[in-house]
């Protein structure tokens, strides 16, 4: 069946710590010489587990431009069902095995794709709701660094770029005020498989080692040494905690306290893991979309699955409206 979506177009740019690198350039190397899916495959799970894989699936290389989408999946995953009949008395579970190929092959069950689409340095992404820009990022710089495109000194970021409206806006007054805001989530048993599951507070929840060791650490700091040894990880367990950090300036502010909150304020739109709303001095509101370069566009499904060539169609003519409207700059 045939469906048009809304989808959610987001821009990035590609920024190196060292080098003059350029990540189309670097991309078509990578591809190039890791041709096969299993040269250029990550694996998520520890040594010894089941493989949870992810991957750029499918690619394609153009004149100025690289397409790919990065898939991941868990080998040997059959998933459930449960037989819908409202006369039964108790509801029956199954599993079933999708029949193999031709060849002999298992067909695997896809979690999740991310699309995305680069020339230069820039770089345009379909996000889905359990595979994001910074997984985009974490697997460019292991294959990047996987196949001899970078050393281990060499770190990618992507990077927002706000509107130009936004840009004028942040010129004009000084950042007076950043509220942070999220959710702490405790830590549990849960497999690897659903840690690298998006829930709907995702761009909300703290990533760090031990589940919110970090922020426990930062809370911990504030307190004195006898009563921070009172507090464990442990008090995390099954919580989901929402806070919010505010920094401001006193009355009167400085060209020190200006520069920074100019550079938390950079620091912190380029997050997705937090909540970020930025107060000017003239009392302006920059927050959500405001801080991102973003895009709607209408994708054509068939059964649900998008088509990935009208996809990268559709990126390709977004990105070069914005590059030739002068939104974005070519260098």
């Amino acid at each position: 069946m045939q469906e048009t979506r809304r989808k959610t177009l987001v821009y990035k740019r590609a920024r190196f710590n060292a080098g003059d690198l350029e990540l189309r350039r670097l991309l078509v190397s990578a591809l190039s010489s890791r041709r096969t899916v299993g040269l250029r495959r990550e694996t998520l799970a520890p040594q010894g587990e089941s493989p949870i894989w992810r991957v750029i699936g499918y690619h394609k290389i153009l004149e100025h431009f690289v397409f790919g989408v990065m898939m991941r999946y868990v080998p040997g995953l059959d998933p459930a069902f449960v037989i819908d009949d409202p006369d039964a008395e108790q509801l029956t579970v199954s599993q079933v095995t999708a029949p193999v190929t031709d060849e002999g092959k298992r067909r695997e069950l896809l979690g999740a794709m991310l699309f995305f689409g680069s020339i230069d340095n820039h770089l345009v992404i379909m996000q889905s709701s359990s595979l994001r820009s910074k997984h985009l990022e974490e697997h460019l710089q292991w294959l990047l660094l996987n196949s001899d495109q970078m050393d281990d000194t060499q770190i990618l970021q992507l990077i927002d770029q706000p509107p130009r409206a936004t840009v004028d806006r942040l010129s004009q007054s000084h950042v007076k005020s950043i509220d942070i805001g999220g959710f702490v989530t405790g830590g549990g048993n849960a497999s690897l498989e659903s840690q690298h599951q998006t829930s709907e507070h995702e761009q909300y929840t703290i990533h760090s080692s031990g589940h919110g060791s970090g922020f426990v650490d930062f809370l911990k700091g504030l307190l004195k040494p006898d009563q921070a040894a009172l507090i464990s990880e442990e008090i995390l367990a099954g919580t989901e905690i929402r806070y919010t950090l505010q920094l401001k300036y006193a009355h009167k502010t400085t060209e020190d306290n200006q520069r920074f909150m100019s550079e938390m304020a950079s620091a912190f739109r380029h997050s997705e893991d937090v909540n970020t709303k930025i107060r000017l001095a003239d009392g302006g509101l920059i927050d959500g979309d405001n801080f991102r370069l973003t895009g709607q566009v209408q994708i054509k499904t068939y059964d649900g699955v998008p088509n990935a060539d009208e996809v990268f169609e559709t990126m390709r003519v977004w990105l070069i409206e914005k590059l030739e409207s002068g939104e974005l700059s070519l260098s």
